[in-house]
């Protein structure tokens, strides 16, 4: 038996319509899943109905029981199937982004956009950028407190996810290397990341520029972390693959769009979250509900494990200007919401 956390909210959407929505899974949802949907799915008068916890064996009567509007449960992929109703569809946990290196750079540069391409070409000559690796503690230590700490309190203020820096320094810094970019020779962004020798791989994983300040984003500084990862580990015969790490399995993630053009591969995470599925119940009754799913399509997983997407559709046209195409997506689904 394992637990699983609930937490049941209530609150208004954007045009003042009352909806529930109720997260009952593995207790990484609480961080990844739930803030995200709760987010996109109210707006204003957001209270908590209940939080508990119940066992895997309870499900059953939780979803017959449960009347809450949009209902997600994650949990591992056999149990979701067990209890695997006709009205629901399944997602995967996360996906993570990848990218072949083992072909050398000018393969990865030709499946990349060409507009990506030339954008990055000419912010590199234009504002001089630059990179090197470093394995000296002070740059760690540098890059944590005034780039990547800066960034994601910045990017997520109060829901700033994160490893912690001790943390970070021996199970990251120390199996790795750090990257640094400049601007006409000066650090302006970063990232550290962990090398998987035994499955050459390359585990990209904190980034931050100087201060959280988005004027280095715009120069793209932070664009060159993600290219001086790729050209640095097609030099390097230890490493075949780049993992560029995971987003939350909803198309309109910035990341997911992101990480995109750097010709990445979808697949699903290479870790504990690997076998985790979501298990979507929606009442279509519910306007809001309706919006929020026809706004944000979403990323399905068959009993095979083959990744795919689902977009939503009423009177509305399916949104299909949310684009997903890149390698790791077999199949597409049109859901009409009834």
């Amino acid at each position: 038996m394992s637990d699983l956390y609930v937490l049941e909210v209530l609150g208004e959407n954007t045009e003042g319509e009352e909806i529930s929505f109720s997260y009952c899974g593995i207790q990484d949802g609480l961080t990844y899943i739930q803030p995200f949907i709760q987010n996109q799915l109210l707006d204003s008068n957001i209270t908590v109905k209940r939080r508990y916890i119940i066992q895997t064996f309870e499900l059953t009567t939780y979803l017959a029981e449960n009347k809450d509007d949009l209902i997600v449960i994650s949990t591992n992929k056999e149990q979701v199937y067990k209890h695997f109703p006709e009205d629901c569809f399944i997602m995967p946990f996360r996906i993570h982004q990848i990218v072949d290196t083992s072909k050398g750079i000018e393969k990865v540069l030709s499946s990349m956009s060409k507009r990506e391409v030339k954008r990055h070409s000419k912010q590199k000559e234009k504002y001089k950028l630059d990179f090197y690796t470093t394995n000296e503690d002070k740059h760690f230590f540098d890059f944590y407190n005034r780039m990547h700490k800066p960034t994601m309190k910045s990017r997520y203020d109060g829901l700033a996810r994160s490893v912690e820096i001790n943390k970070a320094y021996e199970e990251i810094f120390k199996k790795g290397l750090l990257f640094i970019i400049t601007e006409n020779g000066v650090p302006v962004s970063g990232s550290v990341s962990q090398i998987d020798e035994e499955n050459k791989v390359l585990n990209a994983r904190l980034i931050g520029v100087l201060n959280g300040d988005d004027r280095y984003r715009y120069i793209g500084a932070q664009n060159h972390v993600y290219h001086s990862i790729l050209e640095w580990a097609c030099r390097d015969h230890r490493i075949d693959q780049v993992d560029f790490q995971g987003c939350e399995p909803f198309l309109t993630k910035g990341t997911f769009q992101y990480k995109k053009r750097f010709a990445t591969e979808a697949i699903l995470p290479p870790n504990h979250l690997n076998d985790k599925r979501l298990l979507v119940k929606a009442n279509f009754n519910k306007q809001g509900i309706k919006d929020f799913l026809f706004n944000n399509p979403v990323m399905l997983v068959d009993k095979d494990d083959k990744l795919g997407v689902g977009y939503f559709y009423d009177v509305r046209e399916p949104r299909l200007d949310i684009p997903y195409h890149s390698p790791g997506f077999l199949f597409e689904r049109m859901i009409r919401m009834e």
